[in-house]
């Protein structure tokens, strides 16, 4: 009963947040911080639980990587794409990488599970869209966190693409304005 209530109210939130903002008036609270930093956080919240899945988390390269957005949202952009990786690696790494060009900045989460399908692809960023329906019920989830992304992403005015290989793991970037 614990885990099912668990389970709506991780539902709830997440129809919530999606919710607020597809809002025509949804805002963001810009200010400058470093994009690793942010990301270098999540990481160190999440290993335990890669650790767990007998996992290796890195975050590569140094330096920080000046942003200007909604901090809170980022790091729901990033703790949804950490989460996925984890629950759908089995074995190996998971890499995350951070940068900037003149006009833009970027993160990348890349791991060595199980990759999706081609005809799959299109669809991942779709609300409840699920790739092997199966096994994301035993992992648990909402079917909503790369909505949720994509959505962020999008109000950032900013773009979300996947790399992906059957077998060969998977890889989300993100990318939003630099200002």
């Amino acid at each position: 009963i614990r885990d099912q209530a668990e389970r709506l109210q991780a539902l709830v939130d997440d129809l919530l947040s999606l919710a607020e903002l597809e809002r025509p008036e949804a805002a963001l609270r810009r200010e400058r911080f470093d994009l690793r930093e942010l990301i270098a956080r999540q990481v160190g919240l999440f290993a335990a639980a890669a650790e767990r899945g007998g996992l290796k988390l890195v975050l590569e390269g140094e330096g920080p990587v000046e942003a200007n957005a909604d901090r809170a949202r980022l790091e729901q952009v990033i703790a949804n794409l950490l989460d996925n990786a984890i629950k759908y690696t089995e074995r190996g790494t998971i890499s995350v990488r951070a940068g900037s060009d003149e006009s833009r900045v970027w993160c990348e989460v890349e791991d060595t599970g199980p990759g999706i399908p081609l005809e799959d692809q299109p669809r991942v960023f779709e609300r409840f869209y699920r790739v092997d329906k199966a096994r994301s019920r035993d992992k648990g989830g909402t079917g909503l966190g790369l909505s949720i992304v994509k959505h962020i992403v999008a109000l950032h005015g900013g773009e979300v693409s996947l790399r992906s290989e059957p077998g060969a793991g998977s890889a989300f970037r993100i990318e939003i304005p630099r200002a």
